[in-house]
C-alpha cells in the first residue's frame, strides 16, 4: 500500500513563502517557524565538492589553455614586438570566449524555454503569470516542441510552482506543476539539461514525498525540455527510470531507494551546511 493510499484525507496545499539564503544556500521558513532547506540545496549536499557548475570547467580550461598559450608563444616570441605578441596569444586562445557563449547560449535557451512553460501554466491555472518572457528564435522553436508535447497529453493542470515541505522531515521546495491527469494527481517536473540525471529522480522523489503530506500524488515524471538545438526532442521519464551512464543502460529504482539516497543528503546538509 502506498502512502497516497493510506493518507487521510487531502489537506490544502500550503502558502508560498519567499525563500532565504544564508550562506549561500535555500531556505524556507515552514509555519512551525524552522528554517527547512531546499531539496536542490540538499541535492548539493549530498554532491559536496562536484555540484553541477555550467562554468565550472571553463574557469578551469580556459585559464590553463591561456597560460598555456603564453608559454608556448614565449618559448619562441623573443624579438616579437608586444602588439604582435598580443595578437598571437588572443589567436591562440580565441576559442575559449567562443566556447564561453556558446555555454552561455544553451543556458539562456534552457532559462527562457523554463520561464515559459511556467508562464503558460499560470495562464492555463488562472494565476497571474507575471512578464511574458520574451523568446530568442531557437529558444521559441524549443519551446514549440514543447508545446506539440503538451497538447496530446490529456493533463490539466492544478497549480504551477507550488511551495510544498515536509514539517517532520524538515526540508522544503517548489514543484514545477502539478497536474490533473487520467489516474490522479501527477507531479512533472521541467528540466533544461543535456539528460536526466539519477539526481533529478532522487530531487523529484523528494517532492513527492512532501507533495503527498497534503496530497494523494498518483504519479510523478521528469521532462527534459530542450536547452540546445541539436537535442529539441522531449525527454520524458517516469519517477525511477534512470538511466546508468556508466552501464550504458536503464535502471528501475524505487521511490522508497530514491528517498533513503536524499534522506542521505540531508544528513549530510545538517553536518556541513547548518546555520
Amino acid at each position: 500500500m502506498s502512502r497516497a493510499e493510506i493518507l487521510p484525507e487531502p489537506k490544502p496545499w500550503p502558502v508560498s513563502v519567499e525563500p532565504v539564503s544564508i550562506k549561500g544556500v535555500r531556505y524556507y521558513r515552514l509555519p512551525t517557524g524552522e528554517l527547512a532547506p531546499s531539496v536542490t540545496s540538499v541535492e548539493k549536499a549530498a554532491n559536496y565538492g562536484s555540484a553541477d557548475n555550467l562554468f565550472a570547467w571553463y574557469e578551469k580550461n580556459g585559464k590553463e589553455a591561456a597560460i598555456e598559450a603564453a608559454v608556448k608563444l614565449f618559448t619562441y616570441g623573443a624579438g616579437m614586438s608586444e602588439d604582435n605578441f598580443r595578437a598571437a596569444i588572443e589567436t591562440e586562445i580565441k576559442g575559449i570566449n567562443a566556447s564561453r557563449r556558446k555555454m552561455e547560449k544553451a543556458a539562456d535557451i534552457g532559462t527562457l524555454v523554463h520561464a515559459a512553460i511556467q508562464y503558460r501554466m499560470k495562464e492555463l491555472t488562472g494565476e497571474t503569470p507575471g512578464i511574458e518572457p520574451k523568446l530568442t528564435d531557437e529558444a521559441w522553436l524549443a519551446f514549440t516542441a514543447w508545446e506539440e508535447w503538451w497538447d496530446v497529453q490529456g493533463l490539466t493542470p492544478v497549480v504551477a510552482e507550488q511551495f510544498i515541505y515536509h514539517e517532520a522531515l524538515g526540508y522544503a521546495g517548489c514543484i514545477d506543476l502539478i497536474a490533473e491527469g487520467e489516474h490522479g494527481l501527477e507531479i512533472l517536473d521541467w528540466k533544461s539539461s543535456n539528460y536526466i540525471l539519477g539526481k533529478h529522480h532522487v530531487q523529484v522523489a523528494a517532492y513527492k514525498h512532501a507533495a503527498e503530506c497534503f496530497r494523494p500524488i498518483a504519479r510523478a515524471r521528469i521532462v527534459r525540455v530542450p536547452k540546445t538545438l541539436a537535442n529539441i526532442e522531449i525527454e520524458v521519464r517516469e519517477l525511477g527510470d534512470v538511466y546508468n551512464m556508466t552501464a550504458k543502460a536503464h535502471e528501475q529504482y524505487t521511490e522508497e531507494r530514491l528517498l533513503r539516497a536524499f534522506l542521505g543528503g540531508l544528513q549530510v546538509h545538517k553536518v556541513f551546511f547548518a546555520s
